[in-house]
């Protein structure tokens, strides 16, 4: 389901949980609006982000099967397809989605860096369900490399965005992607990747060794060995695991607001996720209740416990 969500333009939207991917494209988004179908669930029982001004519902549900996709998508989604225009700024769909009844956390994902502006960043702040939470992908952190892999922007642009990013919300979570062992990749440039991976301390972090697409300008080149790709990408994930560790024990003793997921009936536990982890991509949170937790539902949960990635709590006391 991952890599269907990041098609530029799409939202999903799960119990009161909405997903938007492309977020700070720079352009208007044609947008995918999906709420859970359950059993029994019938066209009539959706109900479509109203009218705000910036896109008009289709009239029609499409079961997420029909749609293009990389990966099948569960039959619990069904989508409703909204207009677009070149008007339908990234800023007006989060001013208009924030004011939808209904909708709790609003999260972004797939921002690239040199698309971050002042504006967009300013309706993150401004609008209270938005999620201090971005998915900014850079891949590398060395300009070379950056223009070796078809980025646009370099090393400044990456540390721009990041900044302003943090000096306007110091309490987001940032997480990020990298690929180690592209075609040309120096000892010294991968040694900055670390270097960086480091001192900046990104809240979630995921690399994969480069592995080469047929037909691409890249596959053409002359290839690094294969282990050596994978040793740096687990080098990089060992230095992560690190801070995450850190980050996790941080909130240790905290109560927090979680989304259930679902229950995990060999552990006993309740499947969650804190404002700061996306669906299947980040970390969770385990918890136990004697009262039964129902997916997509909101709670308050006290964190007792953390290893490397996830926690470990139990329902607060209301």
């Amino acid at each position: 389901m991952v890599s269907w969500l990041r098609a530029n333009g799409k939202i999903l939207f799960r119990g009161a949980a909405l997903l938007l991917a492309g977020a700070a494209a720079g352009f208007g988004l044609g947008l995918f609006f999906a709420v859970p179908a359950g059993p029994g669930c019938q066209e009539s029982d959706l109900t479509p982000v109203p009218d705000t001004g910036f896109a008009s519902p289709a009239p029609e549900a499409a079961p997420a099967s029909s749609l293009p996709q990389e990966e099948p998508v569960p039959e619990k989604w069904v989508c409703l397809t909204f207009d677009d225009g070149p008007s339908k700024t990234t800023q007006a769909v989060l001013d208009a989605l924030n004011a939808v009844e209904g909708i709790e956390w609003i999260r972004l994902l797939y921002a690239y860096p040199e698309r971050i502006t002042d504006a967009f960043i300013a309706a993150m702040t401004r609008n209270e369900k938005v999620l201090h939470y971005l998915d900014v992908p850079i891949q590398h952190i060395n300009s070379e490399m950056l223009r070796a892999m078809n980025r646009r922007g370099d090393r400044e642009t990456v540390l721009d965005a990041l900044t302003r990013l943090r000096a306007a919300m110091p309490d987001i979570t940032l997480r990020t992607t990298l690929i180690t062992g592209y075609p040309g990749e120096t000892q010294a440039q991968f040694e900055e990747l670390c270097e960086f991976v480091k001192d900046y301390a990104f809240d979630r972090l995921g690399c994969f060794a480069y592995s080469e697409e047929e037909g691409t300008v890249a596959a053409g080149l002359p290839q690094l060995p294969q282990e050596l790709r994978e040793q740096r990408a687990e080098a990089v994930m060992n230095i992560q695991a690190n801070v995450m560790a850190r980050r996790q024990e941080e909130r240790v003793g905290r109560t927090v607001q979680v989304i259930c997921d679902g229950y995990d009936d060999e552990n006993d536990l309740y499947i969650c996720r804190t404002r700061a982890d996306a669906p299947d991509i980040d970390a969770e949170c385990c918890v136990r209740s004697e009262t039964p937790l129902e997916p997509g539902a909101f709670y308050r949960v006290t964190i007792e416990e953390s290893d490397v990635y996830d926690l470990y709590g139990a329902l607060a006391e209301s």
